[in-house]
């Protein structure tokens, strides 16, 4: 038997591995613009501090739309040409390293966001021809046409609801048509055109509130529309923003609600999830060499 002392010793001699601090962030598209190319961009979700570059391979001549985390815990990046490059690509969650193209063909025509859905597959919105696409959650395979029809024109942001419905913004129509999410058929029209004057809508999102959040435009000015979880029926502007101002892509994370702007205060704004106060801009359009954020994604790492 050791004596209890010389235990002691020994264990104190055994190197541990030190805790590393988990550090949440977000990871935004930068399109970029004339001698500015694209790249995903990294930063604090709490002060909103620049981390770095993440990813910029194969990003070059492309647009980066929409992204998303993965099941796998990996990004996956809209990106097309507006002509014949139209794809999903890859990127390590950790490294940003390039894992090359997960997604191509399909019918995918001007793809804008992507989502997974309950079944784990990926789901693209292809706003030139008025689809969304469904590919194989781990191959990243085809798997053909999920919904189209029920109005839809140029579909762009596109969520999978509590009811595990497909909900897709239509940017043209500026209203959000509903699918069933077993099958792809439509469901309803489930907030009308233009409701409360609503245009130019780009991204929805589910809040912890269970009501649907859409960044839009309107006559009186931009910002984020929320909608009742049941009736579709509009309840009010969550974030009032300039007329001069338009929200891009959002997420709910850590009690937050997070959105890319573009226009003449653009950046990352940042304000409460539950009550839409402290509104403010957690990160400036020029910090990190941010240009024109697009699309918004957020890594707990």
């Amino acid at each position: 038997m050791v004596p209890m002392i010389l235990a002691m010793l020994l264990a104190s001699a055994i190197p541990t591995t030190p805790k590393v601090a988990v550090v949440p962030r977000l990871l935004v598209g930068s399109q970029g613009g004339g001698s500015v190319s694209p790249k995903i961009l990294s930063y604090s979700s709490t002060t909103g501090a620049y981390d770095g570059l993440f990813a910029d391979e194969g990003l070059k001549g492309l647009d980066p739309l929409g992204m998303t985390i993965g099941p796998d815990q990996n990004l996956y990046v809209v990106v097309t040409d507006g002509l014949t490059v139209n794809e999903v690509r890859r990127y390590n969650g950790v490294t940003g390293a390039s894992m090359g193209v997960f997604a191509k063909d399909g019918g995918m025509q001007g793809p804008s966001n992507a989502v997974f859905g309950p079944d784990g597959n990926l789901y693209v919105s292809s706003s030139n021809n008025a689809k969304v696409i469904r590919f194989h959650g781990k191959t990243g395979a085809p798997m053909g046409v999920f919904a189209h029809g029920g109005g839809l024109q140029s579909p762009w942001g596109l969520t999978f609801g509590p009811d595990r419905n497909l909900y897709v913004v239509d940017y043209n129509t500026a209203a959000v048509v509903r699918f069933k999410g077993s099958d792809g058929a439509y469901m309803d029209t489930f907030v009308p055109k233009g409701s409360a004057g609503l245009s130019t809508p780009s991204d929805l999102k589910f809040g912890p509130d269970g009501n649907l959040y859409v960044t839009g435009d309107s006559s009186s000015g931009s910002g984020i529309f929320r909608f009742d979880r049941h009736t579709g029926a509009f309840l009010d502007m969550f974030v009032s923003l300039p007329d001069s101002d338009y929200p891009m892509d959002l997420v709910f994370a850590d009690g937050h609600l997070f959105f890319t702007v573009q226009g003449s205060k653009p950046g990352v704004g940042e304000c409460n999830a539950t009550t839409g106060k402290d509104l403010k801009r957690i990160v400036p359009g020029d910090r990190g060499g941010l240009e024109n954020a697009f699309g918004l994604a957020f890594d707990p790492e």
